[in-house]
């Protein structure tokens, strides 16, 4: 397709695709090294600029993105940034420095002041040479002093419920501190663009008074408003299209004021966000609607934008290399010791202390978004801007090993509770059954077959919370407590069987790698999930089911429920027969009646027999099942012609299957 009003569309998508598709590529790297997706994203904009790509290929990096395309591109990014700064201030809960001030403010205030004050005088000692012409001393030093002041506060949750840290006290307090130093920091780099957006001291004054009565305005008369918007017309725990019209409409409009009065877009959208009511769920559901879309689409845009703007080889070549190395000591040992000393002081052990510095540190996106706003406003030219970013960079990439080397068990899940005591009359080989749940519609029947599994034995009864992929904050309380109550129920219903069970519950970036983590620590011997029939082909096992068959060393159970059953056809064709085998003896003996089907049964019979008060029991990847992983369109006549439950086993070793008597 040519081009369209001045903009070559078939270019613009192929551009896209190439963005998208070399960020999903770079993720699955980040993936194995356990770094959080934007540092993949960042790592892509930067390959496919003059960095790595300009030099290695030339001709198809200018084909690829010429230099007049690129201001598509970049605003296709700033509508990006004008929806994640909202959702990062949705998601920037007040609540988190309740009960955690003291210490949280005076680690904030240590993390954002000592690299503020240091990365000021660094700024005074560059201007001479370093400053873009006509920027003053002044608003250059107040800016690279607050852009080094700055946490992301985003990649900093997703990293601590990467390594387990969320639910703990130390989590509590890292998500308080980096919430009072997020809100410190961008009031700073507001500052700085107000004082650097003016032309004199006199416009100055203006630009800060009119900053000062827009926030004024918007705390004062805007947020009011919305709270009685929101207690008269939510009254239920979603939100129309209308309404999200009207909020995506606010957001517009809050977002063109603020550009007409000086002051940045993207700072309205996150203030707009952070004074949203929090009535029911529509922080959640509007976080959930924006979000994917966000994280997908428009933040990769951002990151390639960023790479195509910058060589960061200039950043490190001859007098620039001392600048970057003195801008990255300074920015990060100002937020480590600033963070880490009155940590210290206030209660925390050094340890504990080092990992909240060390969280602190993270910059990544937030940053990238700062420096993009004073390159843009003409505060930073291009070659210190190169070394800006790899300030940006170093400390983010270096946050997961830093970790890794601090806390080495983080990564492993919560603690699991000691079931409760075995009750007298146990069977000698009582099984110990992991149940996991994600959908409550499959809660009665799981709990049937997992009272049938683990009758007068031990069970564990599990919901995770699904952390989301880019991981812009944790999730919203009301689906934590929902996720919990779930896992509650779960354990209710199966202690009714007579099974000694606790329940447990957590936010998981990998649900399952923690389930495969938690059944080995727990030397669970069947591991209990349930599945649903996909709108399209015969994918069952796809995702976390994928990793558990590759993971577990226990036999895996995946209940496709329907109805109720009253009896159990077993059939053990098939590699994980064996499998198949085990499972059915163990229903038999918790007293479900269970048929034997010979494997050279028709599948006429099979369907005869499997009406829809019967439970099959049958290996994956046989004749007439769908195999785990892969994207499946064939038939599949134990899903699609049976109404029936069917209960998938894997065998963790498939062997010989076992005979039919």
């Amino acid at each position: 397709m040519g081009a369209s009003g001045g903009v070559d569309l078939g270019l613009l998508l192929g551009q896209m695709l190439v963005i998208i598709g070399t960020c999903r590529v770079f993720g699955l790297g980040a993936q194995l090294v356990r770094q959080p997706l934007v540092v993949a994203e960042i790592a892509a904009g930067i390959a496919l600029g003059p960095t790595v790509l300009g030099r290695l290929w030339p001709a198809g990096a200018g084909a690829l993105f010429p230099s007049e395309s690129v201001v598509a591109l970049e605003a296709i990014s700033q509508i990006g940034l004008v929806l994640f700064m909202f959702v990062v201030g949705l998601e920037l809960d007040p609540a988190l420095l309740r009960g955690r001030g003291g210490l949280a403010v005076r680690a904030g205030l240590g993390g954002i002041g000592l690299p503020l004050a240091l990365g000021a005088g660094l700024g005074w000692m560059l201007w001479p040479e370093h400053a873009p012409d006509g920027v003053a001393v002044v608003p250059f030093a107040l800016f690279i002093g607050a852009a080094m002041s700055v946490t992301a506060f985003p990649v900093l949750a997703r990293i601590a419920g990467e390594r387990g840290l969320l639910r703990t006290p130390l989590g509590g307090v890292t998500m308080a501190c980096a919430a009072f130093a997020d809100v410190a920091a961008w009031g700073l780099v507001a500052a700085a663009i107000g004082v650097a957006g003016s032309g004199g001291l006199a416009e100055a004054g203006i630009t800060t008074l009119t900053s000062a009565a827009f926030l004024a305005a918007m705390v004062g008369l805007v947020r009011p408003f919305l709270a009685r918007v929101a207690r008269r017309y939510l009254r239920e725990e979603r939100i129309t299209s209308a309404g999200f019209a009207a909020v995506i409409l606010l957001l517009l409009g809050t977002a063109v004021v603020a550009e007409q009065l000086g002051v940045h877009a993207l700072l309205a959208a996150f203030l707009l966000g952070s004074i949203l009511p929090r009535e029911g769920a529509i922080v959640h559901v509007l976080t959930a609607r924006i979000e994917e879309l966000v994280v997908v689409l428009f933040l990769p845009v951002f990151f390639a934008v960023t790479g195509l703007k910058i060589d960061l080889m200039q950043a490190l070549d001859g007098r620039m290399l001392g600048v970057t190395i003195v801008i990255v000591l300074i920015a990060s040992g100002g937020k480590l010791i600033g963070t880490l000393l009155p940590a210290a002081r206030g209660g925390l052990g050094w340890r504990d202390a080092a990992t909240l510095a060390v969280l602190m540190n993270t910059r990544g996106l937030m940053e990238l978004v700062i420096l993009n706003i004073g390159r843009d406003m003409g505060v930073l030219g291009d070659g210190l801007y190169g070394s800006m970013v790899i300030m940006a960079l170093a400390p983010t990439f270096m946050t997961s090993p830093l970790l890794s080397v601090l806390r080495p068990a983080s990564a492993a899940p919560p603690p699991v509770p000691a079931p409760v005591p075995v009750p007298e009359g146990a069977l000698p080989a009582a099984t110990r059954l992991l149940v996991s749940i994600a959908r409550p519609q499959n809660l009665p029947r799981l709990a049937q077959i997992g009272g049938l599994l683990a009758k007068n034995g031990e069970a564990l009864a599990l919901s995770l919370t699904a952390m989301r992929e880019q991981g812009l904050m944790v999730p919203p309380p009301e689906e934590e407590a929902a996720v919990r109550a779930l896992s509650g129920k779960l354990a209710d219903a199966l202690a009714v069987s007579g099974v000694a069970v606790h329940s447990m519950s957590f936010a998981s970036d990998d649900p399952g790698r923690d389930i495969a983590l938690i059944a080995r620590s727990q030397q669970s011997r069947i591991v209990l999930v349930g599945v649903h029939q996909p709108l399209l082909g015969q994918a069952l096992f796809g995702g976390p089911i994928k990793t558990l068959a590759r993971e577990l060393d226990a036999d895996l159970c995946m209940l496709l429920a329907r109805d109720g059953f009253d009896k159990g056809l077993l059939v053990t064709e098939g590699p994980h027969g064996a499998a198949a085998a085990r499972v059915g003896a163990r229903l038999r003996a918790g007293g479900l009646p269970v048929e034997l089907l010979p494997a050279s049964a028709p599948f006429e019979e099979l369907s005869a027999r499997a009406h829809n008060s019967a439970l099959l029991i049958i290996g994956v990847s046989g004749a007439w099942t769908p195999a785990i992983a892969g994207f499946e369109l064939r038939h599949s006549p134990v899903c699609d012609d049976l109404r029936c439950s069917v209960l998938f086993v894997h065998d963790p070793e498939p062997g010989v299957v076992p005979p039919a008597a």
